[in-house]
């Protein structure tokens, strides 16, 4: 779906339907949250069935057979409703239950559905939301063609060594991340905030301006560099050679599908 990115900037609410906003919290709300807390619960709603294979595994149930809808109703089961707070403020999940709405035509759809106020958070609700809250964290993941019932397992396998592995090493890299980009972005002149003030802007903000200085720095360098004579600008796309933002110079890569032991 298209995103209304401009809106994500301006850093307010963002309206998913007549009840519902998505919330972009501050890099002081963020801190004030829990850092790591915020990133593995922002992480796990943004998932679909091919980012946690092993997990459904676990659960019995095929990654390869359900929809990214009926697994987001899997994680609303699974995530504390405190850990949503940051996103969607005082809705609780936990008050909505899956039903069933048949239509005069013979179709039916499932929907959540909360009795105390009649009000309905369908899959169209949950595509928008989603859509957006994956842009506001810079969530990427790739859709991936339907694998063999062997690279199902090899899949499934690499997924739960990965879990493992993180399990082991904790989760200290997305602290790390903020602490390290607002360090650089005070003391860089492209910046127009300091210690004070940059903690009361959005993560979206915050990301978006550390992207685009870097292109920026990054362009500088190349065309001194080829008009000095010292970089041969052969291979190298016009793109990259330019200062301003654009999402086509940006876009993020995929997840991988394997890691490369398991290939």
């Amino acid at each position: 779906m298209e995103l209304n990115k401009l809106e994500l900037l301006r850093g307010g609410t963002i309206h998913i339907n007549d009840w519902f906003e998505l919330h972009q919290p501050t890099i002081e709300e963020i801190m004030n949250f829990g850092v790591s807390d915020f990133y593995s619960t922002a992480w796990t709603l943004c998932s679909s069935p091919w980012d946690m294979p092993s997990m459904l595994a676990d659960l019995g149930i095929d990654f390869l057979k359900i929809s990214e809808w009926e697994f987001f109703q899997i994680l609303l089961s699974i995530i504390d409703s405190s850990h949503l707070q940051p996103f969607i403020g005082d809705v609780d999940f936990k008050e909505f239950k899956p039903m069933t709405e048949h239509f005069k035509d013979g179709n039916e759809r499932i929907v959540l559905f909360r009795e105390s106020d009649e009000v309905i958070f369908d899959e169209k609700d949950y595509d928008i939301f989603i859509s957006y809250l994956r842009e506001m964290i810079g969530f990427q993941h790739k859709n991936k063609s339907k694998p063999s019932k062997t690279a199902a397992k090899w899949i499934i396998e690499d997924d739960r060594k990965q879990r493992s592995r993180a399990a082991k090493k904790g989760d200290k890299e997305n602290e790390s991340m903020i602490y390290d980009i607002v360090l650089s972005l005070v003391n860089t002149e492209e910046f127009s905030y300091d210690y004070e003030t940059v903690f009361q802007i959005t993560l979206y903000q915050l990301m978006k301006s550390f992207t685009q200085i870097q292109g920026k720095k990054s362009a500088v360098a190349l065309l001194q560099g080829s008009m000095s004579g010292f970089v041969d600008t052969k291979g190298i796309s016009s793109l990259d050679m330019q200062w301003t933002y654009s999402d086509d110079k940006y876009k993020p890569r995929g997840k991988k599908l394997f890691n490369d032991k398991s290939k």
